[in-house]
C-alpha cells in the first residue's frame, strides 16, 4: 500500500465528514382539474377536524363547569355545617346570658351548712426524759396513753467517703506485623 500525504488524508476527511447536499428536483406542473380536486379534499379535510375540535372543547367545557359545580357544592356544604354550628353556639350563649341576668348575689354564694359546735381536743403534755425521745401523754376519762416519739438528730455533714485508687499497672504492648519488614522496635 502506497503512503497518502497528508494533503490527501485531510481531503479525505473533508469528505467523509462534510454534509452531501440533494439536489432539488423540478416539480411538474399541476393541471387546473388536479388542482381543483386536491383545493376541494382540502376544504373538507379542514371543515371536518373543525367539527371535531368543536366536539371536543365542547367536552371539556362541559367537565368543566361539572367539576366547578361539585367544588361550590363542597364549600356551600361546608359553610351550612359552620353556620349551623355556630348558630348553635349563639343559641346557648344567649341562653345563658339570660340565665345570668335573671340571678341575683343570694344564688350565686352557696348557702353554707350550720356546723353543731365541737369541744376542744384534750391538749398534750411533753416531757423530755431521754435526748431525742419525747413522751406523750392524753389523759381523757381516766386513760392515760404513754406514746414515745423518737426526736429527729440534728443534720450534720456527711464525712466523705474515700475512694481506693486502682493501682499503676504497665501499658498493654502493641504488637504490629512485620510485613517483611527486619525493623522490630515496634
Amino acid at each position: 500500500m502506497s503512503e497518502l500525504s497528508k494533503d490527501e488524508i485531510r481531503m479525505m476527511i473533508e469528505n467523509a465528514t462534510a454534509p452531501k447536499t440533494k439536489v432539488k428536483k423540478p416539480r411538474k406542473p399541476m393541471s387546473a382539474e388536479h388542482k381543483a380536486k386536491a383545493l376541494e379534499a382540502l376544504k373538507k379535510a379542514r371543515e371536518a377536524s373543525k367539527l371535531a375540535r368543536g366536539k371536543k372543547a365542547q367536552a371539556k367545557k362541559i367537565i368543566k363547569s361539572k367539576k366547578e359545580e361539585e367544588t361550590d357544592d363542597i364549600i356551600r356544604t361546608a359553610l351550612l355545617e359552620k353556620t349551623t354550628k355556630s348558630d348553635a353556639k349563639d343559641k346557648e350563649i344567649e341562653r345563658l346570658q339570660k340565665k345570668l341576668a335573671g340571678l341575683t348575689l343570694q344564688d350565686v354564694i352557696p348557702k353554707q351548712k350550720k356546723v353543731a359546735f365541737k369541744e376542744p381536743l384534750p391538749t398534750i403534755e411533753e416531757t423530755e426524759d431521754d435526748i431525742g425521745v419525747t413522751e406523750h401523754s392524753i389523759e381523757q376519762e381516766n386513760i392515760i396513753l404513754h406514746i414515745p416519739m423518737a426526736m429527729p438528730k440534728p443534720k450534720s455533714e456527711p464525712e466523705p467517703i474515700p475512694i481506693p485508687l486502682p493501682e499503676p499497672t504497665e501499658p498493654p504492648r502493641i504488637r504490629r506485623k512485620l510485613r517483611g519488614r527486619t525493623n522490630t522496635r515496634y
